[in-house]
């Protein structure tokens, strides 16, 4: 069967032996490390297994293994999950989201430019320690056990974070589990369902249950050791560890200029069927599994330089796969030549179902490096493999992989005790081009960012680390990789040097807590997204003080946030090529399950005495960061920014839900759902609360308008005053929504861009006034709130209904007052002539239907009192939209129009965003993004970068 490898492009990990990446790892494997340890005192009290095992010496085998430290710590913030979530979390949940957000950096890959794609996430594990110690304490019952503790969210969360939508699920085959998750991975990509996948495997030991079981059943070695293919096998050790690799399709990664670990010829599976028991392994169907792999893949078994064994160390389970293996290569391998063959559970234990994803990240860095490392423990064959007749030959010393001009060829098993058997044919990667002779030496910027100073110090270390070993050819490339391969965080610096020790000194320094003034470094929260000029970029021919002076500045630009740079123009000459490089340093805190201790600081300082906040404002912003943090479920050594909005600190419908009924009990002020549902920051809701207590009057009845003047000022909510600014963005919102949807737009668009949203009455800061059910209305009220503000060139966004809004508006201000927009921005809604045929043939909305649309989370949906302050906006806004009748006139706008579409948006698809071409004279553009109805909330990045550059003042020519 001809099909296209597969490519390995990144990895990440984390076994036991502290090896916490492929690089590490790779250095245990070589150095021969044993990495088996005594059981840490936190993991379980061996007292204990005396008591539920009275007089059973057996037991002593439970005090070694494979064991990772800080399985109990996991940097919750940084995938946005709240702490009250975490602890509840299985700490195999937690390892996967580390390591396969490594393995993406391993491989270049920013995870945030996945999301909308077809990307898979295949992950292989089959324990649930975690959820036995949680049931035993009627403390850790709550919403978040069940998703928190069920196994196949390992691989659905992963897909939730990074916005996945490919395939993802779970597998539990036992100790095939992840191989298996591999195998998938791959029959994904060959039957076109992905064009990247994520596979995994992850196994932690947090209860001595299971392995006493394994120990009754003779399966644990005494030594606690796995002593592969030797003679003294008498069972193995239990491990834990994580493992995830990056895989597409060979041409995809060639052609995007990926690193190729190796690559994928072909994968299988097959189960024992009846055999002489059901953990007992069948050597015919592993000889069958085998013949098939390597038959689909068109490969001899004499091309098959040496196999990654499963190789627990049991005396039977050796021997049936030693002759099994055996058995085939004979069919086909030269005479006087040998197979080698290891097994990685020699260095760190069997890790039952994330052993597969070992043994292939062993195979992967051996092919790499063209070196295969020693198997352990291994002293004299076991008798019942009869070396002596089959091709097979133990690999006892670091040993060089020559092939003799073949390419380089493995096979990777991994057999379940449930009798689940895979195999994997892996090979080299091919060749790469070869890299330019004597590069020039010339200057070069990198970039590094992180979510706060401490990460950004230590990432700088480590990069300090890893330039120390790299030689001046290098230095591009690892440029090149950072600044594109990375996620943009708030924290950032930059610097520039021609020569990788010069770098490595200065981010030495940096990482040390030094401020060297040849590190720009800056703080920026706000993305920026205008473009630098053509001729800020060096170019070939700029001489190296011209290029360094101008490389200086744009760092300088990179690290205070204020453009996007385009990276290509800095590479230099030739193709760069994307290499491996030092990942995220997680912040990680304790969550664990209680009963629990209360944490101490981690740098202690002297005591102080508490001091009671001396206003009532100081007490209310106490009592409000006290209840979120209840709600939560932080401790009192952990802190957060008061600005920061209450979605940011993690908290989903649920948590508002608990909060408001928290504010209502103690304070007897019941806050809105739409002000809650806004998000707002701690210190918007500190200000939100004083002004119910000042009041201390029942909720205002909504009053007409026409009873009061128009206020401007509540028209324009969230407006960032700015007064030089060149132009004003109005903009309108959807139906059901409010102005707060824009408030984080100014913060992403270019400065001489004021944003002004449009907040109608009946919703948010406006709830206590009466919807506006009058389209006719609606335009005329707006034609008198934005009138003075029309001094300036002016343009109009609306989403949905306010697409309708903006539309509507421009024709009358054009007609009535001869101003017209410089350009109109409409998104997510028919164009305006179809407007009546699809009333006609759309039913009023239901209430579950408009739920659904407007992405009202269903827990809200059930609150009654929620609801009951939300829907009257709605149904208002639904009416509205129906008093809407289309007018054709003599002639269109003439500014530019452009129609935004969300891609699973069902109102609104690309004919009939297309259709809005006729409204217009000028220049028509569409644009599609990921996302449903509320696309502008899902892609709101990629949308706002898109309005950056059509609100940008055109160049000269001359």
């Amino acid at each position: 069967m001809n099909r296209e490898p597969i490519a390995i492009v990144g990895m990440g990990c984390r076994f036991p032996g502290g090896a916490d990446s492929p690089g590490q790892f790779w250095r245990l494997l070589c150095d021969g490390t044993d990495a088996i340890s005594d059981l840490p005192p936190a993991r379980w009290n061996l007292a204990d297994l005396d008591t539920l095992e009275p007089g059973a010496s057996e037991m002593k085998h439970a005090r070694r293994g494979g064991f990772l430290e800080q399985v109990d710590r996991f940097d919750a913030e940084f995938f946005g999950i709240s702490p009250r979530e975490a602890v509840t979390m299985d700490p195999q949940q937690r390892l996967v989201l580390e390591v396969a957000w490594e393995a993406l950096e391993d491989a270049c890959q920013v995870p945030g430019r996945l999301a909308g794609t077809r990307t898979g996430v295949f992950v292989g594990l089959s324990s649930f320690d975690y959820y036995e110690l949680l049931m035993a304490d009627g403390r850790n019952f709550d919403a978040y056990l069940g998703t928190g503790n069920t196994n196949c969210v390992a691989a659905n969360r992963l897909s939730y974070v990074l916005d996945l939508k490919g395939p993802s699920l779970a597998v539990d085959a036992a100790c095939s589990s992840s191989l298996v998750a591999v195998h998938l991975a791959c029959q994904s990509l060959w039957n076109g369902e992905s064009d990247l996948c994520v596979a995994a495997g992850v196994h932690v030991m947090l209860s001595p249950r299971i392995t006493m079981s394994f120990i009754k059943a003779g399966m644990m070695a005494a030594d606690g050791r796995c002593k592969t293919f030797d003679a003294r096998a008498d069972g193995y050790v239990r491990s834990e560890g994580a493992g995830a690799l990056v895989l597409k399709p060979q041409s995809s990664a060639l052609a995007d200029g990926n690193r190729i670990y190796a690559v994928i010829r072909g994968s299988g599976t097959n189960h024992n069927g009846r055999s002489n028991g059901l953990t007992a392994p069948n050597p015919r169907a592993q000889e069958s599994l085998l013949r098939q792999v390597w038959r689909q893949a068109d490969v001899l078994p004499g091309q098959v330089q040496y196999v990654e064994a499963h190789g627990t160390g049991t005396a039977l389970g050796d021997a049936m796969e030693g002759k099994a293996l055996g058995t085939v290569l004979s069919e086909g391998y030269p005479s006087g030549r040998s197979c080698l063959v290891g097994s990685v559970k020699t260095n760190i234990g069997h890790l039952e179902a994330a052993a597969g994803i070992a043994g292939i990240i062993k195979v992967a860095l051996a092919l790499h490096h063209r070196c295969i490392p020693p198997n352990l423990h291994f002293e004299q064959p076991n008798p019942h493999i009869p070396f002596e007749r089959l091709p097979l030959q133990v690999v006892r010393e670091l040993t060089a992989w020559e092939p003799g001009g073949a390419m380089r060829l493995a096979g990777v098993s991994a057999f379940g005790f449930g009798g689940t058997n895979a195999h994997l044919l892996v090979q080299e990667a091919p060749p790469e081009p070869a890299a330019p002779p004597n590069p020039p030496t010339i200057p070069h910027l990198l970039t590094l960012t992180a979510r706060s100073e401490p990460a950004l110090r230590q990432l700088a270390g480590r990069f300090a680390h890893h330039l120390n070993a790299a030689d001046a050819a290098q230095l591009a490339d690892i440029c090149f990789s950072a600044n594109t391969g990375r996620t943009l965080f708030a924290f950032r610096l930059a610097l520039v040097a021609e020569h990788p020790a010069e770098m490595a000194g200065l981010l030495a320094a940096f990482g040390a807590g030094q401020r060297p003034s040849a590190v720009h470094f800056g703080h920026s929260p706000r993305r920026r997204t205008t473009d630098v000029d053509d001729d800020a970029y060096p170019r070939l021919q700029s001489s190296l003080v011209e290029r360094r002076r101008m490389l200086e500045v744009l760092g300088g630009w990179f690290a205070e946030g204020s453009v996007a740079l385009e990276w290509g123009r800095l590479a230099g000459e030739g193709r760069m090529r994307r290499v491996s490089l030092p990942t995220y340093p997680f912040e990680r805190q304790r969550y664990w399950m209680a009963p629990e201790p209360q944490p101490l600081p981690v740098h202690p300082t002297p005591a102080k005495v508490p001091q009671p906040p001396h206003t009532p404002r100081d007490r209310l912003a106490a009592y409000v960061q006290k209840q979120v943090m209840d709600v939560l479920k932080l401790h009192s050594a952990q802190t957060f920014e008061p600005e920061r909005s209450l979605s940011d600190l993690g908290l989903d419908s649920l948590m508002l839900v608990e909060l408001r009924d928290h504010f209502a009990r103690d304070l007897q002020v019941t806050l809105s759902p739409a002000r809650l549902l806004r998000n707002p920051s701690i210190d918007e809701l500190v200000e939100e609360l004083s002004k119910h207590l000042r009041e201390k009057v029942p909720a205002a009845q909504p009053q007409p308008l026409g009873d009061a003047p128009v206020q401007v000022t509540a028209w324009l909510a969230h407006r960032l005053h700015r007064p030089k600014a060149r132009l004003r963005l109005f903009c309108f919102h959807h139906l059901g929504g409010g102005a707060s949807v824009f408030r984080q737009w100014a913060d992403a668009l270019p400065a001489d861009v004021e944003v002004c949203p449009v907040q109608f009455p009946g919703r948010e800061e406006r709830i206590a006034e009466m919807p506006l059910t009058s389209f006719c209305a609606a335009i005329e009220l707006l034609v008198q709130v934005l009138a003075p503000h029309l001094d300036r060139p002016f343009a109009l966004y609306g989403h949905s209904m306010g697409s309708l809004v903006g539309f509507e508006l421009a024709h009358r201000l054009g007609e009535h007052h001869g101003l017209q927009p410089e350009h109109l921005f409409v998104g997510g809604l028919w164009a305006p002539h179809l407007h009546a045929a699809h009333m006609a043939n759309q039913p009023a909305w239901q209430s579950e239907t408009l739920s659904t649309l407007l992405e009202i989370p269903a827990a809200l949906r059930t609150e009654e009192q929620f609801m009951a302050q939300l829907w009257p906006a709605i149904e208002a806004d639904n009416r509205l939209c129906r008093s809407y009748s289309y007018q054709e006139r003599t002639r269109p706008l003439g500014c530019s129009l452009t129609a935004f579409g969300g891609l699973q948006d069902r109102v609104a698809g690309r004919e009939e965003l297309t259709a809005w071409n006729r409204h217009t004279n000028g220049i028509f553009g569409l644009q599609m993004f990921p996302g449903r109805h509320l696309f502008l909330n899902e892609s709101r990045d990629a949308l706002l970068k898109v309005l950056a550059r059509s609100l940008a003042p055109a160049r000269s020519v001359y």
